[in-house]
């Protein structure tokens, strides 16, 4: 099938794509981090390192554990996420109606770029892949509405919206 072309090589569990979020999105963490530092070399208080220094391991740790898992060979795409607590959520692809690249100014100028999957689905209407490489974020919005296509046009699902009655 093929569907999904943008990344050749597979993982040890068969899946296709496996898309995480930069460290890039920690950027102002990063900052307040070195903020608080050059305070404790003025004030030598020791509460000015510790606790944004864990709430940027926190941080880091929570970007390192986001995955999106795109696999041809199943008829969804997935978002796991969670440090103390592991999350998986499933995205039929018959079930996604639009993507679309949204670059803020700060992630612009990184060349990054956040890509926006709204669908039908009750629980998770929107899907946000935050912090992607602009380059691949436009093959990526591609591969997802071709994927959507093929499995909508292959389980016979019409797209209706009832928004004004």
């Amino acid at each position: 099938m093929g569907l999904i072309s943008f990344i050749e090589n597979k993982t040890s569990d068969g899946t296709k794509a496996v898309v995480t979020p930069s460290h890039f999105v920690n950027i102002f963490w990063f900052i307040l981090l070195g903020c608080c530092w050059g305070a404790y070399d003025v004030l030598y208080n020791p509460i000015l390192l510790i606790v944004p220094g864990a709430i940027v391991i926190y941080k880091v740790l929570k970007v390192e554990l986001w995955q999106f898992r795109f696999d041809d060979t199943k008829d969804y795409l997935s978002e796991r996420w969670g440090v103390f607590y592991m999350r998986k959520v499933h995205v039929r692809y018959w079930r996604i109606k639009s993507v679309q690249v949204v670059r803020p100014f700060w992630m612009l100028i990184l060349g990054l770029a956040i890509v926006e999957i709204k669908t039908s689905e009750p629980y998770r209407p929107v899907v946000k892949i935050y912090g992607v490489d602009s380059v691949v974020a436009r093959e990526l919005c591609d591969a997802i509405l071709e994927t959507a296509e093929y499995y909508r046009n292959q389980k016979g699902v019409k797209e209706s919206d009832f928004h004004h009655f």
